[in-house]
């Protein structure tokens, strides 16, 4: 009660900004310069509260969190990931190859964009995150394989003979993940939304480049290098675990399909919206400003709402009676607190004039009203905000603003309350001639952050078809095509029902994860599937299964263990949509590998008549030493 009597608000509109990086630009400027004058304020006068908030300082601080995060979780994570990495290769020197393709790729990458004009904001600044998900995978892919190739060509093998076997094994392969996964996001182009597309663009490059320097640096330096050592704890381990599978073959299967379709059942409660102001702990000052402001005043969420008319018709009675009710319907929403327009300013004029509230029922004494207000305000310019001037500004057209004051809520909020002015003038204004439009910083921030999410969606299942028939041509398989679809599904599934669980909605910062999810999956699988061609023309099944995982599974497991870490590392972040971004994506590698070393195994040797592949007979049993020969002379019996 006391602070409501001593609490003022300054209401701050500013003007149009630019479109793209330097809007955002000038945005962090203006806000920066209101928060040093608050905090200038706050020293002059410790005994009062100040408080800030509303869209721009929302935007300001979604860049300056992105930033901060960049700052000082990357370091940790990528010392994470090679610590790791160095654990898994025991070779300081294959940890400073990686390293190597990390940054030159990331120069490269950083310079193509710079290039093509591609600015580095909130979704191009994922860019360096998919770079080392995607080096991580093909140098670690190439040097596992030069040990394993160490084993085979035997201690007298050079460096250079190594790592040239090594890159002829894993040169297609690779190439087909890189090509998959620029399959994947070039598609993100086709999105309406600038800012996806030109992270569409980045991601792109991002791949051909690390594709590009992985199979060009590291066998340049590897070769000048000694052959590393041949042992590897980790192949034996997944040598291990593909003769588990092996063994109990449709336990594996339904064990992995049930965990993950267990998983995948919280997709039921995933919810689709973006909240921007949630993205924050409840504790920030942003929070804690805007509740503190909503509680006393209004909603600081900025909507506006457009009534167009024919010319001479914006000071029709009728237009102005339905404005008033258009807006006290709006105030009837819990969301909403108060709309305002010209029509108020009219209804309000009346009754101080007349006694009665209301619009005057003709022209002649709407147009007494107004030159009423004109004479109160002194000039015009106020008025033009509210309504056109006589004769219009837009040729064709005239036009009633109603500013509208919102709660902060998710972007499904504001969907209902575009909902609610688009039905009201289909029922009331279009018969007459006149539409409803609703917009202003709220509506856009809503409208776009839904259509970056159906965007995301209708790009994945593009990309997730593409993918999968690229697969069937490189494989020269449809069926091994259509079966590596099964694998690639699982981390998709295990995300979205791990988001419904634990209460994360899927929106326009974590949409992406699904893609890189993908990525992961589908690369992992391309590995497996093509050594397992290889392995079938010389074994049988079974040992070619088996082989394959002892071979693939080593790369697999070491690039998941890397990037399981590195994302992990994440969860200590205090921006939301980071802890979010680091959780659901390691999610999806452990989910991943699943997929690659339990569930397509067992699909293999479960289903030879769905892959199309049998693998080459296998050798009958050698007879007893004391068989007789095929078709020889019978054997005596002793008498």
């Amino acid at each position: 009660q006391t602070w409501r009597s001593r609490a003022s608000m300054v209401a701050v509109a500013l003007e149009r900004l630019p479109e793209g990086t330097r809007g955002a630009e000038l945005n962090v400027a203006i806000v920066s310069r209101l928060e040093a004058l608050v905090t200038e304020q706050q020293r002059v006068h410790p005994q009062v509260r100040f408080w800030l908030a509303g869209s721009p300082m929302i935007k300001a601080r979604i860049v300056a969190a992105i930033q901060h995060d960049m700052v000082t979780f990357a370091p940790p994570l990528m010392l994470i990931a090679m610590l790791v990495a160095s654990c898994m290769l025991r070779s300081i020197k294959g940890v400073a190859l990686v390293l190597g393709v990390l940054g030159l790729t990331n120069g490269m990458t950083l310079g193509a964009m710079g290039l093509l004009g591609v600015p580095l904001d909130a979704m191009t600044s994922l860019v360096p995150t998919l770079i080392l998900v995607i080096g991580v995978a093909d140098s670690l892919h190439l040097l596992v394989e030069q040990r394993a190739q160490a084993a085979r060509l035997g201690p007298e093998a050079s460096g250079a003979e190594t790592i040239e076997a090594a890159a002829r094994h894993v040169l297609v392969p690779c190439l087909l993940t890189s090509a998959t996964t620029m399959i994947g996001f070039g598609s993100l182009v086709a999105s309406p939304i600038p800012p996806i597309q030109r992270f569409g663009v980045a991601a792109a490059l991002s791949a051909g480049a690390t594709f590009l320097i992985t199979m060009t640096f590291i066998p340049a330096v590897a070769a000048l290098l000694k052959a590393p050592a041949p042992a590897s704890a980790v192949q034996s381990r997944a040598r291990g675990l593909a003769e588990f599978v092996l063994r109990r073959p449709r336990l594996s299967l339904l064990g992995a399909l049930g965990f993950c379709l267990a998983l995948g059942l919280g997709w039921l409660k995933v919810e689709v919206y973006t909240d921007f102001l949630s993205f924050f702990p409840e504790q920030d000052p942003l929070v804690e400003s805007v509740a503190a402001i909503e509680s006393r005043f209004v909603g600081v969420a900025p909507c506006e709402v457009i009534v167009a008319t024919p010319p001479g018709r914006s000071r029709d009675p009728r237009v102005l009676e339905l404005t008033l009710a258009l807006e006290r319907q709006l105030e009837a929403s819990e969301m909403v607190d108060v709309c305002f327009s010209a029509a108020d300013m009219v209804a309000e004029a009346t009754r101080l004039m007349t006694g009665k509230r209301g619009i005057p029922p003709d022209a002649a004494g709407i147009a007494r009203v107004e030159k009423v207000l004109r004479q109160v305000a002194g000039h015009e310019d106020g008025l033009q905000q509210l309504i056109s001037p006589p004769g219009g500004v837009h040729p064709g057209e005239e036009w009633v603003r109603i500013t509208v004051r919102a709660r902060s809520v998710g972007s499904h909020r504001y969907g209902e309350l575009s909902r609610l002015v688009r039905e009201f003038s289909r029922e009331h204004f279009e018969p007459i001639g006149v539409r409803a439009l609703p917009t202003g910083t709220s509506i856009v921030f809503s409208e776009s952050a839904q259509a970056i999410v159906d965007g995301q969606i209708k790009s994945f299942f593009f990309a997730y078809v593409l993918i999968t028939v690229v697969l069937s041509v490189f494989l020269r398989s449809l069926r091994l095509g259509l079966i590596s679809a099964i694998p690639n599904v699982a981390p998709i599934a295990a995300l979205l029902g791990v988001m419904g669980y634990l209460g994360i909605p899927f929106n326009s910062f974590n949409s992406m994860v699904a893609s890189i999810a993908l990525g992961i999956a589908v690369d992992d699988t391309i590995h497996v599937l093509a050594g397992f061609q290889r392995s079938a023309r010389e074994l049988p099944l079974r040992e070619a299964v088996a082989a394959t995982i002892g071979r693939e599974g080593t790369a697999l497991i070491s690039t998941s263990a890397v990037l399981f870490c590195g994302f992990g590392f994440l969860l200590l972040a205090t921006f939301v949509p980071t802890t979010e971004f680091g959780l659901l994506t390691a999610v999806a590698i452990a989910v991943a590998l699943l997929g690659d070393l339990v569930i397509l195994p067992a699909l293999l040797v479960l289903c030879p008549w769905l892959t199309g592949v049998r693998g080459v007979e296998e050798a009958p049993p050698a007879p007893p030493a004391d068989a007789p020969a095929l078709g020889g002379p019978p054997t005596s019996e002793p008498a």
